[in-house]
């Protein structure tokens, strides 16, 4: 007998919606591309690392309740990251920037007419438009140029209601998180190295394809790829208009990080280091990699982290961890090879070039600050959309992949 639904990905959404279901009743099976699960989590636990090292999504943003009340439920424990956010240039920490509130009603504030934020943030005086640009760069993982200036004031003001500026790590891995969500699951629910090709379709029945000839048989479907595998695959027969532009109207944010871990805390002799004060996060525009920070739970480890535009340069540089390294001895005016000399391990993920995936999170280009409202509606209650790039406020967050996932699973049910 054909499965109920037919869920494509093994991330948190496609997690979550086989969670929900699977309580439901409802009959669920999983197809995940990678030998794991997780999607865009990926921690590793190495002896080496002391304490689990994020490749992927490293932080709680906020307070979003589902994501906490999965934290709380099962017991995960956190710490909060609320050490000093401080600003370099020449070596030297510069006074907290004024525009900052410029640059925030700036960015909140959607334009008459949808524009790209580099043309909207234009107007704004030299220091605010600078912070807005970084910031716009850093944390939406997004081109100036391309990306919808009303979709970041709408996920700027959701932000803002879930106070993003909230900072936590799970302190066991952010892994543990599909790991829960998969535990209720029956054992031959979730399928390993199904890379999906192919998906055939009418009213109140699917079959999907895999590259090596698998089929699968639902009445129902929830896809949770990226945008750009969404765009690939292979639909019979062919996405609505509405679906296919939204579809269209959604990329994936390049983002590069390197996680650096040292024999010693070097960072506290750089010349601005107040042990009175330590950092948290440290920006410094003028270098490759403008963005970094310490580790609560491992005071020899720090990341350096570039999104966007930025990561245009770095990606033809041979050797991220040598341009990471040069980064960090301009800021802290040290010998970059003291720094090599000190450094114990190295390591970085490049999610653009994951075949699964194909940058690190979603944003939304101009002219489509709809597309992701519209990927929350069904095509006639048989093919259901989630991932992050689906949630209209909550973009590129894991607590936006996870109420997806949800909202997908409520939709199905109530269908069924």
């Amino acid at each position: 007998m054909a499965d109920e639904v037919i869920i494509v990905g093994a991330g948190v959404a496609g997690l979550a919606a086989a969670a929900e279901l699977t309580k439901r009743g409802i009959d669920v099976t999983v197809l995940e591309a990678r030998d794991r699960i997780g999607g865009r989590i990926l921690t590793r636990h190495l002896r080496e690392w002391q304490t689990p090292l994020e490749l992927g999504p490293e932080f709680i943003h906020g307070l979003d309740p589902a994501l906490w009340q999965l934290v709380r439920d099962n017991g995960l424990r956190t710490l909060p990251m609320d050490r000093d956010m401080i600003t370099v240039r020449g070596g030297k920490k510069v006074p907290d920037e004024a525009p900052w509130e410029e640059a925030t009603q700036a960015m909140t504030s959607a334009p008459a007419r949808d524009t790209s934020a580099s043309k909207h943030l234009a107007s704004l005086p030299a220091g605010a438009r600078e912070l807005a640009c970084r910031y716009v760069e850093g944390f939406y993982a997004a081109r100036l140029d391309d990306v919808s200036a009303s979709w970041i004031a709408v996920q700027e003001e959701a932000g803002e209601q879930l106070q993003q500026d909230h900072v936590e790590h799970l302190v066991e891995g952010y892994d543990r998180i599909p790991a829960r969500l998969a535990a209720g699951l029956a054992p031959n629910v979730l399928k390993l190295g199904r890379v999906v090709r192919k998906l055939e379709w009418r009213a109140g029945s699917v079959r999907v394809t895999t590259e090596h000839g698998e089929a699968y048989e639902g009445r129902r479907c929830i896809l949770t790829l990226p945008p750009p595998l969404l765009a690939k695959l292979e639909v019979t027969p062919a996405w609505p208009a509405d679906v296919a532009r939204a579809i269209a109207g959604i990329v994936m944010g390049p983002v590069l990080k390197i996680v650096l871990r040292f024999d010693e805390p070097l960072w506290e002799s750089f010349p601005f280091y107040d042990p009175k004060s330590p950092f948290g996060m440290l920006f410094s525009p003028e270098e490759r990699w403008p963005t970094w920070w310490t580790d609560t739970a491992d005071p020899l480890r720090i990341t350096a982290w570039a999104g966007g535009g930025r990561v245009d340069a770095l990606t033809r540089e041979e050797d991220h961890v040598a341009s990471a390294l040069s980064a960090l001895a301009n800021i802290g005016q040290i010998a970059e090879a003291d720094l090599r000399r000190h450094l114990t391990a190295s390591a970085w993920h490049d999610w653009q070039a994951d075949p699964f995936s194909q940058g690190a999170y979603a944003y939304v280009e101009v002219g489509h600050a709809d597309a992701p409202a519209t990927l929350t509606q069904d095509v006639e209650n048989t093919i259901y959309f989630a991932g992050e790039a689906t949630h209209p406020r909550h973009s590129g967050t894991v607590h936006g992949a996870l109420e997806s996932g949800q909202r997908a699973a409520l939709a199905v049910g109530g269908a069924t």
